[in-house]
């Protein structure tokens, strides 16, 4: 159960982090619309998926990472479990 709460918690501090990543990565989304023709840039603003894959691609292994660390560290003072 800490596992999945400290997963849940590395999720949650990885949003910020990945907003202004997402922003700081404005010359890779431009250059994905110019070269793939993929709507990533609108003209107010970044479009949400961009958002949502700089967060998966930042948030999901250090949700992995915390998860497994937890889990570990549990077993580790219980070997029961």
């Amino acid at each position: 159960m800490r596992g999945l709460a400290a997963a849940v918690i590395a999720l949650a501090l990885a949003l910020p982090v990945a907003i202004v990543l997402t922003f700081l990565l404005l010359p890779f989304w431009r250059w994905l619309e110019d070269g793939w023709g993929i709507e990533a840039v609108g003209h107010a603003s970044l479009s949400e998926w961009c958002f949502v894959a700089t967060w998966l691609v930042l948030g999901t292994p250090l949700a992995l990472l915390a998860h497994r660390a937890f889990r570990r560290r549990g077993a580790a003072r219980d070997p029961a479990a």
